[in-house]
């Protein structure tokens, strides 16, 4: 998923700042979201499984949800990304998210589920780590 979504990182890369920067003192927050389009449920789960390997590591954190934007490279290719179509209301010159379909991988009400099972899952606040919603 993260080739996919062209982000230049690895896991590997990720793991390593993050368990540098807790053990160097610094305060971690960690955002990520899912829904990404062709995002399957094991994709997410694997995002799932990140954060939890790292919990030592993640002080705080902010699960979302995959927005399209006007001019992100998912609106300016998005059969490159797994969107059939993008829904552009005429009215809505000045909008700046979009409704879209995707080819396959989960869906924005999978992709919210996902991320309210993930929060009702986690330990309540004031323990080391706190996930919010952004």
């Amino acid at each position: 998923m993260i080739r996919h979504m062209v982000k230049g990182t690895q896991p590997e890369t990720m793991s390593r700042t993050l368990r540098a920067g807790a053990g160097a003192g610094i305060w971690n927050h960690v955002f990520f979201f899912f829904g990404f389009p062709t995002e399957t449920m094991k994709e997410a789960q694997e995002t799932v499984n990140f954060i939890y390997a790292h919990q030592d590591a993640v002080h705080s954190a902010s699960p979302g949800v995959f927005v399209l934007e006007r001019y992100s490279p998912v609106h300016a290719n998005p059969a490159k990304f797994g969107v059939k179509r993008v829904i552009e209301v005429p009215d809505q010159h000045l909008a700046i998210y979009f409704d879209y379909e995707v080819e396959t991988g989960l869906d924005e009400e999978m992709a919210r589920t996902i991320v309210e099972r993930l929060l009702d899952a986690l330990p309540a606040s004031g323990t080391a780590s706190t996930i919010s919603m952004t």
